[in-house]
């Protein structure tokens, strides 16, 4: 099988509020998605697309849920980057 290639001037990774209310614990729906979460690695498959797409040097956006959170997470988003 041929491995896909994508052309960078227009392709992304778009990761939609990925944390705090669903994949982390205290989140307020964690406790009902934990088993699943899980049981599909579902943590450690976001972070294999996110490092895959870094490696190939694609932009990563994130969409925050909330406008009072993105200045926060705009902040801890830049300093992991």
């Amino acid at each position: 099988m041929d491995t896909p290639t994508y052309d960078k001037d227009i392709t992304a990774l778009l990761v939609v509020d990925p944390y705090n209310d669903f994949i982390s614990e205290g989140g307020k729906i964690w406790p009902r998605i934990k088993a699943v979460a899980e049981a599909n690695n579902c943590v450690q498959h976001m972070l294999e697309v996110l490092n895959a797409a870094r490696k190939a040097d694609l932009r990563v956006f994130e969409v925050w849920a909330t406008p009072l959170d993105a200045e926060r997470d705009l902040i801890a988003w830049t300093k992991r980057n």
